[in-house]
């Protein structure tokens, strides 16, 4: 794994959160250079090396998004992995949810990503790049108080594969992950439960970006991580009544019910 990402430059959002900090340390470790990309370095304050460089982007505001491009290019770097990993959830029901909110949330968890990859597609060309999209189990199987993150997600693996087959078609050598974890213990998405932690376990951080930067430096184009989420594919083959049966009773739309993590939707 450690030589894919060997003198390679990776912009990686959402850098200063839990997940996006944690995948900039074990990137470093590998040899990589790091243009972290958030609106507050985090947890990445305390964290000092040469080899990374952070840039502040509010990635609601597509203009921002326009001069990140333009700050990396001026620094003099041109970007071989893309990774599309910031992201916020509501996590309450949809009636209760401001417009705002909802508009906030499918800004930062799906229009920024297509933005992004706009912006950034011409360095991805020029070095073979790499495109990581950290979708969502949620973005393969609707969740209760997911809704707006769930349709964001849902996007997210969708735009991966067209521009999977989007870049084919048109001979460009861009590689492409999307990753569809579920649960992880982050503040995130504190509180959330599982009702059969061994078949659908809420991973600890650490060992989610262990298995996603050893999925992306194998070139995998999906990675779920559990047979129980990749599972999904082969119940929606099933009638709609029976895929809503087996997902009620894993608990899927009542994993929220306790959740008490980073929601910011007050109704308004």
């Amino acid at each position: 794994m450690k030589n894919y990402y060997t003198g390679k430059c990776v912009l990686i959002t959402g850098a200063g959160g839990a997940l996006g900090s944690l995948m900039s340390k074990a990137l470093l470790q590998a040899g990589a250079t790091v243009l972290a990309v958030d609106i507050a370095e985090g947890a990445l304050a305390q964290l000092k090396n040469e080899n990374l460089h952070f840039f502040t982007c509010d990635l609601s505001q597509a203009a921002q998004i326009a001069r990140l491009e333009e700050a990396v290019k001026k620094a003099g770097f041109s970007v071989d992995i893309l990774v599309n990993n910031a992201g916020i959830v509501n996590g309450t029901y949809l009636s209760d949810t401001s417009p705002e909110a909802i508009q906030k949330a499918l800004s930062i968890n799906l229009a920024a990503p297509i933005l992004l990859v706009r912006q950034f597609e011409r360095d991805l060309e020029k070095n073979n790049g790499h495109l990581v999209n950290i979708s969502s189990a949620a973005g393969i199987v609707g969740v209760s108080r997911l809704s707006d993150y769930s349709a964001a997600k849902f996007g997210l693996f969708g735009f991966d594969e067209a521009m999977r087959v989007e870049w084919k078609k048109r001979g460009k050598k861009i590689a492409t992950t999307v990753i569809c974890p579920f649960y992880l213990q982050t503040d995130m998405f504190k509180g959330v439960t599982t009702r059969f932690p061994l078949l659908l376990p809420i991973m600890k951080p650490e060992k989610a970006v262990k298995k996603m930067l050893a999925s992306v430096a194998k070139k995998k184009k999906r990675e779920t991580f559990l047979f129980m989420v990749w599972s999904v594919w082969i119940l929606r083959l099933f009638p709609v009544s029976f895929f809503d049966f087996v997902s009620s009773f894993f608990g899927i739309n009542k994993s929220m019910d306790e959740f008490v993590g980073k929601g910011t939707a007050a109704k308004k």
